[in-house]
Protein backbone atom coordinates (compact mmCIF):
# COMPACT_ATOMS: atom_id res chain seq x y z
CA UNK A 1 0.00 0.00 0.00
CA UNK A 2 1.20 3.65 -1.18
CA UNK A 3 -0.17 6.12 0.91
CA UNK A 4 -1.30 9.07 -0.76
CA UNK A 5 -3.75 10.63 0.93
CA UNK A 6 -3.85 11.66 4.70
CA UNK A 7 -6.44 8.77 6.34
CA UNK A 8 -4.47 6.32 4.03
CA UNK A 9 -1.66 6.33 7.30
CA UNK A 10 -3.63 4.46 9.74
CA UNK A 11 -4.46 2.03 7.25
CA UNK A 12 -0.90 1.83 6.26
CA UNK A 13 -0.30 1.35 9.95
CA UNK A 14 -2.95 -1.18 10.31
CA UNK A 15 -1.04 -3.46 7.42
CA UNK A 16 2.33 -3.21 7.77
CA UNK A 17 2.49 -2.82 12.03
CA UNK A 18 -0.43 -2.43 14.02
CA UNK A 19 -0.34 -1.50 17.38
CA UNK A 20 -1.76 -1.87 20.54
CA UNK A 21 -0.64 1.48 21.75
CA UNK A 22 -1.40 3.93 18.95
CA UNK A 23 -2.41 6.71 20.69
CA UNK A 24 -2.38 7.21 24.61
CA UNK A 25 -2.86 10.07 26.95
CA UNK A 26 -0.77 10.80 30.13
CA UNK A 27 -2.50 12.92 32.96
CA UNK A 28 -5.81 12.09 32.04
CA UNK A 29 -8.83 12.46 34.96
CA UNK A 30 -9.36 8.80 34.34
CA UNK A 31 -5.60 8.08 34.50
CA UNK A 32 -4.83 7.58 30.78
CA UNK A 33 -6.09 5.93 27.71
CA UNK A 34 -4.71 3.68 25.10
CA UNK A 35 -5.99 3.79 21.58
CA UNK A 36 -5.04 0.55 19.44
CA UNK A 37 -4.68 0.95 15.61
CA UNK A 38 -8.16 -0.62 15.20
CA UNK A 39 -9.38 1.02 18.10
CA UNK A 40 -8.80 4.47 16.48
CA UNK A 41 -10.09 3.30 12.54
CA UNK A 42 -13.35 1.90 14.56
CA UNK A 43 -14.05 4.77 15.78
CA UNK A 44 -13.08 6.77 12.94
CA UNK A 45 -15.66 5.40 10.72
CA UNK A 46 -18.36 5.25 13.71
CA UNK A 47 -18.04 8.99 13.40
CA UNK A 48 -17.76 9.01 9.71
CA UNK A 49 -21.09 7.88 9.79
CA UNK A 50 -22.55 9.75 12.39
CA UNK A 51 -21.35 13.11 10.20
CA UNK A 52 -23.05 11.68 7.02
CA UNK A 53 -26.03 11.38 9.27
CA UNK A 54 -26.01 14.93 9.95
CA UNK A 55 -26.09 15.89 6.42
CA UNK A 56 -22.25 16.86 5.66
CA UNK A 57 -21.07 16.60 2.25
CA UNK A 58 -17.97 16.61 0.64
CA UNK A 59 -16.20 20.30 0.93
CA UNK A 60 -18.22 21.00 3.61
CA UNK A 61 -16.11 22.47 6.33
CA UNK A 62 -15.87 21.78 10.09
CA UNK A 63 -13.79 23.50 13.18
CA UNK A 64 -11.71 21.49 15.59
CA UNK A 65 -10.71 23.31 18.85
CA UNK A 66 -8.45 22.10 21.46
CA UNK A 67 -5.82 22.94 24.15
CA UNK A 68 -4.50 19.78 24.02
CA UNK A 69 -4.72 17.10 21.21
CA UNK A 70 -6.80 13.73 22.19
CA UNK A 71 -6.26 10.42 20.24
CA UNK A 72 -10.18 11.08 19.66
CA UNK A 73 -9.12 14.63 17.77
CA UNK A 74 -6.75 11.88 15.97
CA UNK A 75 -10.22 10.03 15.08
CA UNK A 76 -12.34 12.69 13.97
CA UNK A 77 -9.73 14.32 12.15
CA UNK A 78 -9.59 10.84 10.27
CA UNK A 79 -13.00 10.55 9.54
CA UNK A 80 -13.68 14.09 8.02
CA UNK A 81 -10.82 13.20 5.55
CA UNK A 82 -12.43 10.26 4.67
CA UNK A 83 -15.92 11.42 3.35
CA UNK A 84 -14.09 14.68 2.05
CA UNK A 85 -15.09 17.30 5.04
CA UNK A 86 -12.92 19.44 5.88
CA UNK A 87 -10.84 20.22 8.83
CA UNK A 88 -10.41 23.78 10.28
CA UNK A 89 -8.22 23.41 13.17
CA UNK A 90 -8.44 26.53 15.50
CA UNK A 91 -6.34 28.20 17.88
CA UNK A 92 -8.10 28.01 21.16
CA UNK A 93 -6.71 31.24 23.05
CA UNK A 94 -7.65 33.74 20.13
CA UNK A 95 -10.36 36.25 20.18
CA UNK A 96 -13.97 36.11 20.10
CA UNK A 97 -13.73 38.27 17.08
CA UNK A 98 -11.19 36.12 15.53
CA UNK A 99 -13.75 33.23 15.83
CA UNK A 100 -16.42 35.17 14.16
CA UNK A 101 -14.14 35.67 11.42
CA UNK A 102 -12.92 32.93 10.74
CA UNK A 103 -15.98 30.80 10.81
CA UNK A 104 -17.94 32.97 8.83
CA UNK A 105 -14.78 33.31 6.36
CA UNK A 106 -14.63 29.03 6.25
CA UNK A 107 -18.24 28.93 6.56
CA UNK A 108 -17.74 26.11 9.53
CA UNK A 109 -21.06 24.06 9.90
CA UNK A 110 -20.32 22.44 13.27
CA UNK A 111 -17.35 22.48 15.87
CA UNK A 112 -15.75 20.40 18.39
CA UNK A 113 -14.47 21.47 21.38
CA UNK A 114 -11.79 20.23 23.41
CA UNK A 115 -12.24 21.70 27.82
CA UNK A 116 -11.08 24.63 29.46
CA UNK A 117 -14.63 26.50 28.42
CA UNK A 118 -13.69 26.27 24.45
CA UNK A 119 -17.44 24.91 24.01
CA UNK A 120 -18.86 27.92 26.01
CA UNK A 121 -16.72 30.20 24.24
CA UNK A 122 -17.50 29.29 20.80
CA UNK A 123 -21.39 28.80 22.12
CA UNK A 124 -21.19 32.77 22.54
CA UNK A 125 -19.95 33.37 19.26
CA UNK A 126 -22.68 30.97 17.27
CA UNK A 127 -25.19 33.59 16.74
CA UNK A 128 -22.95 35.97 14.90
CA UNK A 129 -22.51 32.60 12.57
CA UNK A 130 -24.86 32.19 10.12
CA UNK A 131 -23.47 28.67 8.88
CA UNK A 132 -22.92 27.43 12.11
CA UNK A 133 -25.37 24.65 13.17
CA UNK A 134 -24.19 22.89 16.49
CA UNK A 135 -21.49 22.44 18.92
CA UNK A 136 -20.19 19.43 20.29
CA UNK A 137 -17.06 18.70 22.99
CA UNK A 138 -14.74 15.87 23.47
CA UNK A 139 -15.29 16.59 27.30
CA UNK A 140 -18.52 15.51 29.05
CA UNK A 141 -20.42 18.20 31.06
CA UNK A 142 -19.43 21.34 28.73
CA UNK A 143 -23.12 22.34 28.08
CA UNK A 144 -23.29 20.73 24.48
CA UNK A 145 -23.69 16.77 23.35
CA UNK A 146 -20.90 14.97 23.69
CA UNK A 147 -19.16 13.74 20.55
CA UNK A 148 -20.14 10.14 21.03
CA UNK A 149 -23.48 10.98 20.38
CA UNK A 150 -21.76 10.36 16.58
CA UNK A 151 -20.74 6.88 17.31
CA UNK A 152 -24.30 5.42 17.75
CA UNK A 153 -25.16 5.46 13.55
CA UNK A 154 -24.64 1.74 12.78
CA UNK A 155 -25.89 2.20 8.82
CA UNK A 156 -23.92 4.32 6.11
CA UNK A 157 -20.27 2.83 6.38
CA UNK A 158 -21.17 1.52 2.09
CA UNK A 159 -21.64 5.42 1.40
CA UNK A 160 -18.12 5.88 3.79
CA UNK A 161 -16.12 3.72 1.76
CA UNK A 162 -17.79 5.05 -1.14
CA UNK A 163 -16.43 8.62 -0.48
CA UNK A 164 -13.15 7.76 0.53
CA UNK A 165 -12.76 5.86 -2.43
CA UNK A 166 -13.90 9.17 -4.75
CA UNK A 167 -11.33 11.16 -2.66
CA UNK A 168 -8.30 12.33 -4.68
CA UNK A 169 -4.40 13.58 -3.80
CA UNK A 170 -5.23 16.73 -5.04
CA UNK A 171 -8.36 17.34 -3.10
CA UNK A 172 -8.68 20.05 -0.27
CA UNK A 173 -7.41 18.51 2.98
CA UNK A 174 -8.08 21.44 5.21
CA UNK A 175 -7.78 24.89 6.24
CA UNK A 176 -4.78 26.37 8.57
CA UNK A 177 -5.44 30.27 9.26
CA UNK A 178 -2.80 32.21 10.31
CA UNK A 179 -2.46 34.64 13.51
CA UNK A 180 -3.51 37.30 11.32
CA UNK A 181 -0.66 39.41 12.51
CA UNK A 182 -0.92 41.88 9.04
CA UNK A 183 -4.48 42.01 9.35
CA UNK A 184 -7.69 39.56 9.64
CA UNK A 185 -6.51 35.65 9.72
CA UNK A 186 -5.59 34.27 6.16
CA UNK A 187 -6.80 30.44 5.54
CA UNK A 188 -3.76 28.33 4.02
CA UNK A 189 -5.46 25.76 1.63
CA UNK A 190 -3.77 22.46 2.00
CA UNK A 191 -4.40 19.49 -0.23
CA UNK A 192 -3.69 16.18 1.37
CA UNK A 193 -0.58 15.91 -1.38
CA UNK A 194 0.38 18.81 -0.12
CA UNK A 195 1.16 17.27 3.31
CA UNK A 196 1.89 13.66 2.51
CA UNK A 197 5.04 14.93 -0.16
CA UNK A 198 6.19 16.76 2.96
CA UNK A 199 5.75 13.42 5.10
CA UNK A 200 7.46 11.15 2.68
CA UNK A 201 10.53 13.99 1.86
CA UNK A 202 11.36 13.63 5.93
CA UNK A 203 10.62 9.87 6.28
CA UNK A 204 14.57 9.07 5.61
CA UNK A 205 15.47 11.89 8.26
CA UNK A 206 13.50 10.94 11.60
CA UNK A 207 15.21 8.26 13.61
CA UNK A 208 11.77 6.71 14.66
CA UNK A 209 11.04 2.79 14.04
CA UNK A 210 7.52 1.13 14.65
CA UNK A 211 6.76 0.83 18.21
CA UNK A 212 8.65 3.11 19.35
CA UNK A 213 7.74 5.96 21.83
CA UNK A 214 7.06 9.35 20.71
CA UNK A 215 5.35 12.30 23.22
CA UNK A 216 3.44 14.89 21.64
CA UNK A 217 2.76 18.38 23.34
CA UNK A 218 2.74 21.32 20.76
CA UNK A 219 -0.91 22.45 19.29
CA UNK A 220 -2.40 20.62 16.20
CA UNK A 221 -3.86 23.91 14.89
CA UNK A 222 -0.90 24.37 13.86
CA UNK A 223 0.88 22.32 11.35
CA UNK A 224 3.89 21.75 12.26
CA UNK A 225 2.86 18.67 15.14
CA UNK A 226 0.17 18.35 12.84
CA UNK A 227 2.59 16.31 9.98
CA UNK A 228 4.49 15.25 12.96
CA UNK A 229 1.35 13.13 14.01
CA UNK A 230 0.61 12.26 10.65
CA UNK A 231 4.38 11.04 10.15
CA UNK A 232 4.32 9.01 13.64
CA UNK A 233 1.21 7.02 12.23
CA UNK A 234 2.80 6.45 8.61
CA UNK A 235 6.13 5.28 11.15
CA UNK A 236 4.23 3.25 13.34
CA UNK A 237 5.74 5.08 16.56
CA UNK A 238 3.42 5.11 20.02
CA UNK A 239 2.06 8.77 20.34
CA UNK A 240 1.64 9.68 23.76
CA UNK A 241 -0.06 13.07 24.04
CA UNK A 242 0.35 15.30 27.18
CA UNK A 243 0.27 19.45 27.48
CA UNK A 244 3.62 21.59 27.44
CA UNK A 245 3.03 22.20 31.22
CA UNK A 246 3.49 18.85 32.35
CA UNK A 247 6.40 17.80 30.81
CA UNK A 248 9.31 18.75 33.29
CA UNK A 249 10.36 18.03 37.12
CA UNK A 250 10.63 14.46 38.69
CA UNK A 251 7.14 13.60 37.58
CA UNK A 252 6.94 14.80 34.42
CA UNK A 253 5.90 13.06 31.43
CA UNK A 254 9.17 13.63 29.85
CA UNK A 255 10.70 11.11 32.60
CA UNK A 256 7.53 9.19 33.14
CA UNK A 257 7.00 8.28 29.52
CA UNK A 258 11.02 8.49 28.43
CA UNK A 259 10.19 8.60 24.76
CA UNK A 260 12.33 7.83 21.88
CA UNK A 261 11.53 11.46 20.08
CA UNK A 262 9.74 14.68 20.54
CA UNK A 263 9.22 17.64 18.56
CA UNK A 264 9.47 21.29 19.74
CA UNK A 265 10.11 24.95 19.31
CA UNK A 266 12.95 26.67 19.96
CA UNK A 267 11.15 29.20 22.26
CA UNK A 268 10.64 25.72 24.89
CA UNK A 269 14.52 24.96 23.83
CA UNK A 270 15.18 28.31 25.03
CA UNK A 271 13.24 27.97 28.26
CA UNK A 272 14.69 24.47 29.04
CA UNK A 273 18.52 26.15 28.94
CA UNK A 274 17.30 29.06 30.78
CA UNK A 275 16.36 26.64 33.50
CA UNK A 276 19.58 25.25 33.37
CA UNK A 277 21.56 28.17 33.85
CA UNK A 278 19.70 29.41 36.36
CA UNK A 279 20.73 26.96 38.47
CA UNK A 280 24.12 26.97 37.85
CA UNK A 281 23.71 30.98 38.77
CA UNK A 282 22.43 30.53 42.31
CA UNK A 283 25.44 28.17 42.96
CA UNK A 284 28.32 29.14 44.59
CA UNK A 285 32.16 28.48 45.66
CA UNK A 286 33.40 24.99 43.86
CA UNK A 287 29.97 23.70 42.55
CA UNK A 288 29.68 26.58 40.84
CA UNK A 289 33.28 26.19 39.38
CA UNK A 290 32.39 22.41 38.56
CA UNK A 291 29.06 23.69 37.26
CA UNK A 292 30.44 25.72 34.39
CA UNK A 293 33.52 23.61 33.83
CA UNK A 294 31.00 21.14 32.74
CA UNK A 295 29.06 23.37 30.62
CA UNK A 296 32.32 24.33 28.91
CA UNK A 297 33.10 20.85 27.96
CA UNK A 298 29.47 20.44 26.12
CA UNK A 299 30.16 23.61 23.62
CA UNK A 300 31.94 21.32 20.49
CA UNK A 301 29.00 18.65 21.34
CA UNK A 302 27.77 16.85 18.86
CA UNK A 303 25.35 13.87 18.16
CA UNK A 304 28.03 10.90 16.46
CA UNK A 305 31.21 11.99 18.39
CA UNK A 306 33.21 10.14 20.46
CA UNK A 307 35.95 11.05 23.04
CA UNK A 308 39.01 9.18 24.08
CA UNK A 309 41.83 9.87 26.55
CA UNK A 310 42.09 12.89 28.86
CA UNK A 311 38.85 14.19 27.09
CA UNK A 312 36.48 11.02 27.68
CA UNK A 313 38.17 11.22 31.19
CA UNK A 314 36.74 14.81 31.67
CA UNK A 315 33.54 14.36 30.44
CA UNK A 316 33.27 10.88 32.65
CA UNK A 317 33.54 13.50 35.49
CA UNK A 318 31.13 16.05 34.46
CA UNK A 319 28.43 13.21 33.57
CA UNK A 320 28.98 11.96 37.20
CA UNK A 321 28.90 14.75 39.42
CA UNK A 322 26.71 17.54 37.33
CA UNK A 323 25.04 15.87 34.18
CA UNK A 324 23.24 13.18 35.86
Amino acid sequence: MNPTRLFDFIYYQRERYPQARAFSTLNAADGGQDFSTDKVIAMANAVARGLLALGLQPGDKVATVVSRTLPEWVALDTAMMQIGVINVPVYPTISGSDYVYIFNDAEVKYCFAGDAGLAEKVLNIQSEVASLVEVFSFYEGQGVRHWSALHDTKEGQDEVNRRMAAVKPDDLATIIYTSGTTGNPKGVMLSHDNIVSNIKAIMPLIPLVAGERALSFLPVCHIFERVVIYAYTFYGANVTFTGMDNLGGETGDLRRHQPHFFTAVPRLLEKVYEKIMNKGNDLTGIKRKLFFWAIELTEDYQYDKTYSGLAALKRKIADKLIFA
